[in-house]
């Protein structure tokens, strides 16, 4: 009586539970959107992309400097020039001798504001390319980080909502199975039933109660695994609405089968081949003329002295010019950068044709796993109703001395057998589907 009372008590605890709130799927996937460090971690990565699209385009502006040199000349800088433009007379000829002159002085400082405006550079512009498609490259890592939490928390949510119900199965199972031990007491002790058939009885009621402990241990570890995405201090009953509402998960399969989306990852792969490809680009920019604007207004000192403040030593300094460059050799292997980046593309290709490889086989696996699953849960379902009926018959017989503990207690077991089956064949079906969502695409359908 006193094992009765502390079942009751359970089923009376679960049923008060049950009134409480509960946490929708939708909840849980933003509180994990919310609380991952490392979906946290990817949008600051795609919002820190925008800078390297901002300081891409800086190139294209003016580029001004402050410039200041103070510079002091142990020896002094020596020129030969003829020594007709030294000492010049009708008699000197310009291919005559040459002069020694010493230039400049012992101290010079410079100061000024110089100027760069690229007018014309290729390469600048293919830097820009390159960084829009990094930008593009870090939102789909955002996405996929994303995406990827999304199917954690629905994994999850599945499990723990199975294993609620496992857990009010569980307490059913057990009241019915000490139900089942208290009628062949009661027989046994009337002399009518062996000890043997109550002790299968009581071996049946101690199944169940495993049963019960292990999947309480189960859901306790699913209640750790959901802390874990949405945060400890925000765990507790999910709502058993959305597993009221999984056959709609199946219904939707043959849609799945008709509109395949491009996965994440497959977007992420030939996002990478198009950076890649840039990269080519950008490095045979780099062999094109580049043509600017350079200018510089400012003024220099010269003093045999140091006396960086004496006036009357100072003389202006200014100039506007435009340059062009033409590279015509080049030591940075640009050549040798190019072969190596097309052979990258070359195995990003092999990574994308693997990527799509492996998303028609593992459809066509998880299709074939999907329709055999149904199949065998129609049976073990409609199994499990059926030994639940014949129970109750061989019961009420008994009550009326027409049927023996034996079929009592072979029916019982039986039917935890087909309830412990049924349930881990119902947990691969779940798990199933939502890899079947994963697989093509349609993970964001969970957000709705």
């Amino acid at each position: 009586m006193k094992k009765l009372f502390v079942i009751i008590l359970i089923f009376t605890i679960t049923f008060t539970r049950a009134q409480q709130s509960k946490l929708s799927l939708k909840e849980c996937i933003a509180l994990a959107l919310n609380e991952q460090p490392r979906f946290q971690t990817e949008k600051i990565k795609s919002e820190n992309s925008v800078f390297d699209v901002k300081v891409a385009k800086s190139a294209l502006g003016p580029q001004v400097a402050l410039t200041y040199n103070y510079q002091y000349n142990a020896v002094r800088p020596t020129s030969l020039v003829p020594t007709a433009l030294t000492r010049p007379s009708n008699n000197t000829s310009m291919t005559g001798d040459f002069t020694e002159l010493q230039f400049g002085t012992t101290w010079q400082q410079d100061f000024g504001v110089s100027l760069f405006q690229p007018l014309y550079d290729r390469q600048i512009n293919s830097k820009i390319t390159e960084s829009r498609i990094t930008e593009q490259l870090g939102i789909l890592e955002k996405e996929e980080e994303k995406e990827e939490i999304i199917y954690e928390v629905v994994e999850t949510y599945l499990k723990v909502s199975q294993k609620q119900l496992e857990y009010r199965v569980g307490i059913i199972d057990t009241i019915r199975t000490h139900k089942t031990v208290q009628l062949i007491q009661l027989g046994y002790q009337q002399g009518r039933i062996l000890k043997t058939e109550l002790n299968m009885a009581l071996i049946n009621h101690n199944n169940s109660k495993s049963i019960l402990a292990k999947v309480t241990n189960e859901l306790d570890a699913e209640y750790v695994n959901l802390g874990f995405l949405i945060g400890y201090d925000k765990v507790k009953e999910v709502d058993e609405k959305f597993y009221k509402q999984i056959d709609g998960l199946f219904s939707n399969m043959e849609a799945i089968g008709i509109n395949d989306r491009e996965s994440i990852t497959s977007k992420i792969l030939k996002t990478r081949d198009s950076l890649l490809a840039q990269k080519i680009i950008s490095n045979k920019m780099s062999r094109l003329p580049t043509l600017a604007f350079d200018a510089f207004w400012g003024a220099n000192q010269f003093n045999q002295n140091f006396r960086p403040f004496e006036a009357d030593t100072w003389f202006g300094n200014s100039f506007l010019g435009v340059s062009l460059k033409l590279p015509l050799l080049s030591a940075n292997g640009t050549k040798n950068k190019i072969a190596k980046l097309r052979g990258e593309r070359a195995m990003k290709a092999q990574e994308l044709l693997e990527d799509e490889n492996r998303k028609i086989q593992e459809k066509k696996q998880l299709d074939i796993s999907i329709r055999t699953l149904k199949s065998e849960l129609v049976f073990l379902k409609e199994n499990m109703a059926l030994r639940k009926s014949s129970l109750a018959i061989y019961q009420a017989r008994f009550s009326n001395a027409k049927a023996n503990t034996y079929q009592i207690n072979e029916e019982e077991l039986l039917l935890q057998k087909s309830s412990e089956l049924f349930y881990s064949k119902q947990s691969e079906l779940w798990s199933a589907v939502l890899k079947m969502y994963k697989n093509q695409g349609r993970l964001m359908e969970f957000l709705n």
